[in-house]
């Protein structure tokens, strides 16, 4: 039965899975309903085409700024999907050697596993983290490319950017960042090649980018008809990437919402003894949280919360079957607690209120299902 309010009408869930995909910030929708109806295409002599490369260039500058450079070529994709893809296989032949870390993305070890490359696998600490010397330590004389995420998309870590940086400076080897998820903060660290998706910094799904150092060279994966200098095919979708140029040029409150996740840590570990955070707690991007309630199937009590809070779980789901998360295997999950983790990811417009709500949601089924013996509710 759907959640109603006292007016009968039907009443939007809380969204606490941010980290998923955010709404579109209002301004960035505003900007993106005024080119639905220009028509024309970058390429188009006049006025109009002259209007939409200058729209063009000001959101690959937007970009730039998010990503901390005043250079490089920005290169619009469907996602950051497509961005890592081009990143990862654009960059490596069979030949070449790379090196990823235990918790990136699934996207980036499918785009390392189809480039036919030798990979080796950085392991992280308990708390996410790589060691910058274990990375140092798995450079080869045909290392090519390094794959270190800014913000993990589960458990919400951060590694050490600069260390990762200096690493890379050192051996020579090229670093692909996924800044996916870098949704409060813009990037500073300086990678060869940035990954940037609309929809996870309140901008528009469908859109994203790879934007590359200058001098840093990629082979094309989708050629088309040699648009954006031959580096990705297609006719680019102006409404889109103005808006990801619009969401890119807005950092939000880091501090406000650092504050209401570590309220709705403190209200779940007061309620729920056994609560434990998930991933280093100094060094974790301030909307995440990632908690495993042992003995609670985190899937169950998601579905059931879904009319009030919508929340992410700890497990990855390909073709419709569920496997464990590579990422809670790789900080030491084993067994159910591997089934056990709830993600939280809160945004812009999380309130105080709304923290509160779901942290009631969660703690009477967590509560009731461990008093009943039950591992979740039915």
């Amino acid at each position: 039965m759907r959640s109603v309010d006292s007016s009968g009408a039907q009443r939007i869930p809380i969204d606490l899975n941010q980290q998923a995909t955010t709404p579109c910030f209002p301004e960035v929708s505003e900007a993106i309903a005024g080119w639905l109806t220009v028509g024309g295409h970058p390429g188009e002599p006049g006025p109009r085409g002259a209007r939409i490369r200058t729209a063009l260039e000001r959101a690959r500058d937007q970009v730039r700024w998010r990503v901390g450079r005043s250079d490089g070529e920005v290169v619009f994709t469907s996602g950051a999907t497509e961005a890592l893809d081009l990143a990862i296989r654009g960059s490596l032949v069979p030949e070449d050697h790379a090196i990823v870390v235990a918790t990136e993305h699934r996207a980036a070890f499918s785009a390392l596993e189809a480039s036919g490359a030798e990979v080796s696998v950085a392991p992280v600490a308990s708390e996410g983290r790589v060691d910058p010397e274990c990375l140092r330590a798995l450079v080869t004389p045909r290392t090519r490319l390094l794959v270190c995420m800014a913000v993990n998309n589960e458990i919400g870590v951060m590694p050490d950017l600069a260390a990762v940086a200096a690493v890379c400076a050192e051996t020579g080897v090229r670093w692909c960042c996924d800044a996916s998820q870098l949704a409060f903060a813009r990037l500073t660290a300086g990678p060869d090649l940035v990954v940037v998706s609309g929809h996870k910094i309140g901008g528009p799904q469908g859109i994203g980018a790879l934007v590359l150092r200058p001098g840093c060279e990629v082979r094309p994966q989708v050629v088309g008809g040699g648009q954006q200098g031959g580096l990705r095919g297609g006719t680019l979708p102006v409404a889109l990437a103005v808006g990801l140029g619009e969401a890119a040029a807005r950092v939000e409150d880091a501090d406000r919402v650092r504050g209401l996740r570590d309220a709705l840590w403190t209200r779940l570990s007061e309620a729920i003894g056994s609560a434990r955070r998930i991933g280093s707690v100094e060094h974790r991007a301030p909307h995440n949280l990632s908690v495993c309630l042992p003995g609670i199937d985190a899937r169950a009590l998601v579905v059931s919360l879904a009319d009030e809070v919508a929340i992410g779980t700890g497990s990855a789901c390909s073709s419709g079957v569920d496997r464990p998360s590579h990422v809670l295997e790789a900080v030491g999950l084993t067994g159910r607690d591997l089934a056990s983790v709830l993600r939280f990811g809160l945004g812009r417009e999380t309130s105080s209120q709304d923290v509160e709500r779901a942290a009631e949601g969660v703690v009477a089924l967590a509560v009731g299902s461990a008093r009943g013996g039950r591992a979740c509710p039915p």
